[in-house]
């Protein structure tokens, strides 16, 4: 296994420099080759974001088939208000399943200050928030945490939090760049394969591994288009055996509150494939009744709907649905709302996720 760095960029590609009949030189394949790794390596883009929070379980998805190497963990705590007075805090306890297994300790791939540890607001002598700030940062290695989850699927974050005097301002989990090829992976045209003077050659040290390592790009540097969460104890609910917004999720004349995404496009199609999942529960459902929610978008097939069974009051993640976003406008911005119905008893939802899942159809 051969590793080495490489710095993130992208070089600018000229077209007229691959026109027929035109000499080619040592900087077409390093373009291509440079090219062909920051399309894989330098622009993943999951990520799951909590707003300013208090205490409770919040979840968000992940797809951990992806190009990335590890995740990035920002947090921030703040002063609710007044004086500080001996320690606000909020305290963090993060976990990751993949539906079977929970990676939870630092063994496992979880770092000391997020396994109930606290994240401590500085004293601040003026009544200021601005003032009176914690922030912290982690690293979470995927390869060790796939050596506790499945390495090609769906994980499922949680975070329970118990503040006090302070907020959690912000939480953020994002995917980071690479900067290293590996030829333990699949993918990633190491750059000594193409520097300019180099020998021209076929076998280890050709340029083959281009098209696999764009393969990947496309396949496997995945995006998170819309991702929502609310407290377990005060999820989105629904009661009625309509399609309808869901409480705390509707405008002031009660329709859906409209959620704008700006898709990836596609040569040759309107609309980029995503995929979207749910953590939902069913209280007060009569056996063998189901619950429904949909994604209503611009794109052709609209609306797109996942059935819910019941659940008698657990909460459980719903298998991956499939949906299309509309690219066919000039801002190539699509519009998604939410709705939902339930046969009876009571559905609640407390986090959705929409992310990218690549296809030309």
């Amino acid at each position: 296994m051969t590793s080495r760095p490489r710095s993130l960029g992208a070089p600018v590609l000229d077209l007229g420099a691959f026109a027929a009949r035109a000499t080619a030189r040592s900087s077409h394949a390093f373009t291509l080759a440079d090219l062909a790794d920051e399309a894989a390596g330098g622009h993943p883009s999951q990520r799951w974001t909590l707003p300013r929070v208090e205490s409770g379980v919040w979840s968000g998805f992940y797809e951990s088939d992806s190009v990335a190497r590890f995740l990035v963990v920002r947090a921030v705590a703040g002063l609710k208000g007044g004086s500080w007075s001996g320690g606000p805090n909020v305290t963090l306890a993060l976990t990751i399943t993949d539906g079977t297994n929970v990676a939870n300790t630092l063994v496992e791939g979880i770092p000391d200050g997020l396994r109930g540890e606290a994240l401590s607001v500085p004293p601040s002598a003026e009544a200021s928030r601005l003032r009176g700030v914690g922030r912290s940062r982690w690293v979470l290695d995927l390869d060790t945490l796939r050596g506790v989850l499945s390495a090609a699927t769906r994980w499922r974050f949680e975070l329970t939090t118990v503040a006090t005097s302070a907020y959690l301002e912000s939480f953020v989990v994002e995917e980071a760049p690479r900067f290293i090829i590996d030829t333990g992976d699949t993918y990633g045209q190491l750059p000594e394969d193409y520097l300019p003077r180099a020998f021209v050659v076929d076998g280890d040290h050709g340029l083959q591994r281009i098209g696999a390592t764009l393969e990947a790009a496309y396949d496997l540097s995945l995006a998170t288009y819309h991702s929502m969460a609310r407290d377990e104890g005060d999820p989105w609910t629904t009661t009625s055996t309509s399609f309808a917004a869901m409480t705390a999720d509707s405008e002031p004349g009660g329709a859906a509150i409209r959620y704008e995404s700006r898709a990836r496009v596609l040569r040759g199609s309107t609309r980029d494939r995503v995929r979207f999942a749910l953590r939902y529960r069913t209280v007060g459902m009569t056996p063998g009744d189901t619950a429904s929610v949909r994604l209503n978008t611009g794109a052709s097939g609209s609306p797109f709907v996942a059935v819910l069974p019941n659940t008698s009051g657990a909460w459980t993640d719903c298998s991956t649905k499939t949906a299309y976003l509309d690219t066919s406008d000039p801002s190539r911005l699509d519009t998604l709302t939410w709705e939902a119905k339930t046969d009876s008893g009571t559905l609640e939802v407390s986090a959705r996720t929409v992310w990218r899942h690549p296809s030309l159809t």
